[in-house]
């Protein structure tokens, strides 16, 4: 079966939504939760070769990263 018949397709609009998310928990201070989130928008961005939105997740990644004290 075809994966974009059944919704199990990367879209632009999920990763929109997992970006969203990610930034939202972020700003609630959650940033496992937004590095989880930041990190799937990532992986569908990729799949759709959309490097605006893998730099942007990425950058998100980062800053919560560092928030989380995280050094590596």
């Amino acid at each position: 079966m075809d994966p974009a018949a059944t919704g199990d397709a990367p879209s632009a609009q999920r990763a929109e939504g997992l970006a969203a998310l990610g930034l939202m928990a972020f700003r609630q201070g959650d940033f496992d939760r937004a590095d989880a989130a930041l990190g799937m928008a990532h992986d569908t961005w990729l799949q759709l070769g959309n490097r605006v939105g893998l730099a942007r997740a990425l950058m998100l990644q980062g800053v919560a990263a560092e928030y989380r004290g995280d050094e590596t």
